[in-house]
């Protein structure tokens, strides 16, 4: 058999084993979104259906998903198509990391193709939540920009208008959104003018300011203004005056016939601030929408931070901590028919669902853990700086992807550390995904690192 023989015969091979990896990857695909059909939705999730059928916006939700949503509707009403537009985000993510590595890494590519399998990801993957929709909508845009990066191509103009699209929208979907956004446009703006300080820094300056920019203009001309600051601003508050036992309350709230300091103290928790804003029989007070109350509630809050500085950290380390902590696995698909019934969307009970209800459970809860995705970033982050101070870091493509991933994943960690209201375990979605997307890379860098030692 001549060269040439075996070289084609090599590259079949190859490009039917590729055959074999897209099929099972739609598979995978398909097996999600049926098994999730018509998509999860709580009370959080039917009130942005709700807009997206009334085109009537607030800005508790920013509008940019349901607005997205009632395009789908136009198709067919219900949850169905912004679910395919998830399962489409992930698994298209997933083969853009396995297509980036494949050629330089054939084994260990195949490890991203189990990624989307671990309970941290599949356990909420087909509810319909703005965390998701955000968290995935980057997911994609980070496989992209990885991409190009191993590649070391710069993208054209149509991906770069791509990617634009999709950076404004997941921004958009979320509040904590905006704080990482910077970093991908960072990315982005190197991939197209790499060595041009200047240049980088002015675009990623002028990108982030157009796509934050943007989205507040949305949120003021397309939305009703929401008062939900102030849910924030009563947790901290709470939070202080229970540490401290000293009612740092404004007056408006306490003179509230609802207000009483001994409800305050009965029902704060760190995990949640739902009991003193929501819960009739435990509700301090009521949202307002006069301008003097919201100045008055601010002054409270910076008055509280500005006092008593440690009793606000520790108010928040215990929120945060509670995120963090093992817990069962929260949500697969669930559809509470209470407030879907109006729109008539039903609940799939079918017999796929609960296998993979089943599946998941298997797992122990730790690896389900928010907390065990912020030991991966913080372990990721140490590596990095021990490859840095060994001189490898610039040799490798690889450590500069895992830089951007952890560096998003430790931003947005601060950034819920100081805004949000509850422990959610879906809220620390995006950073789930981006540590166990990250293994496979950490490993391929070692592996890399390990064979350059040897020579």
């Amino acid at each position: 058999m001549s060269k040439e023989e075996i070289k084609s015969s090599a590259l079949n091979g190859r490009g039917m084993r590729d055959y074999y990896v897209y099929a099972l990857l739609l598979f995978f695909a398909v097996v999600n979104y049926i098994s999730g059909y018509p998509g999860g939705m709580t009370t959080d999730s039917t009130d942005q259906f709700a807009q997206s059928i009334n085109y009537n916006f607030n800005s508790h939700h920013p509008p940019i998903m349901s607005m997205l949503w009632s395009v789908f509707n136009h198709i067919t009403q219900g949850p169905q198509l912004m679910l395919a537009f998830h399962i489409i985000l992930l698994w298209s993510s997933t083969l853009i990391f396995y297509k980036t590595f494949k050629r330089k890494y054939p084994k260990l590519a195949l490890l991203f193709i189990i990624i989307p399998l671990f309970p941290a990801i599949l356990s909420q993957s087909t509810m319909i939540w703005k965390d998701i929709s955000f968290s995935l909508t980057f997911l994609l845009v980070i496989s992209i920009a990885c991409y190009y990066t191993m590649a070391k191509e710069k993208p054209s103009i149509l991906v770069n208008l791509f990617l634009l699209i999709m950076i404004f929208y997941g921004t958009g979907v979320k509040f904590q959104a905006k704080f990482i956004t910077p970093i991908i446009i960072l990315w982005l703006v190197w991939l197209n003018c790499k060595a041009l300080i200047r240049k980088i820094v002015f675009f990623t300056v002028l990108g982030s300011s157009l796509v934050i920019g943007g989205n507040i203009g949305i949120i003021k001309l397309f939305s009703k203004e929401s008062p939900s600051e102030q849910l924030r601003q009563i947790f901290d508050i709470a939070g202080i005056s229970v540490i401290t036992d000293q009612n740092l309350f404004p007056d408006f709230i306490k003179n509230n016939p609802l207000f009483s300091w001994e409800k305050v103290k009965q029902n704060y928790t760190p995990k949640l601030v739902n009991a003193l804003v929501y819960t009739p029989d435990t509700k301090i007070f009521n949202m307002t929408n006069s301008q003097a109350d919201i100045e008055e509630l601010n002054r409270a809050l910076f008055n509280g931070i500005t006092r008593h500085p440690l009793a606000y950290l520790e108010h928040r380390f215990l929120n945060l901590r509670s995120n963090l902590k093992g817990k069962k696995y929260s949500h697969y698909a669930i559809v509470e028919e209470i407030h879907t019934q109006p729109y008539g969307v039903k609940n799939n009970n079918g017999m796929l669902k609960r296998i993979i209800v089943k599946y998941i459970k298997t797992f122990p809860v730790i690896f389900a853990a928010n907390g065990f995705a912020f030991i991966l970033v913080v372990v990721g982050i140490c590596y990095l700086a021990r490859i840095y101070y060994q001189g490898y870091f610039y040799y490798f493509e690889e450590a500069k992807v895992l830089l951007s991933i952890f560096m998003i994943c430790l931003v947005f960690t601060i950034t819920l550390f100081f805004t949000t209201m509850a422990a959610d375990y879906r809220y620390y979605y995006i950073v789930r995904l981006l540590s166990y997307f990250s293994i496979p890379i950490i490993f391929m860098l070692r592996y890399n690192i390990r064979y350059i030692s040897k020579l």
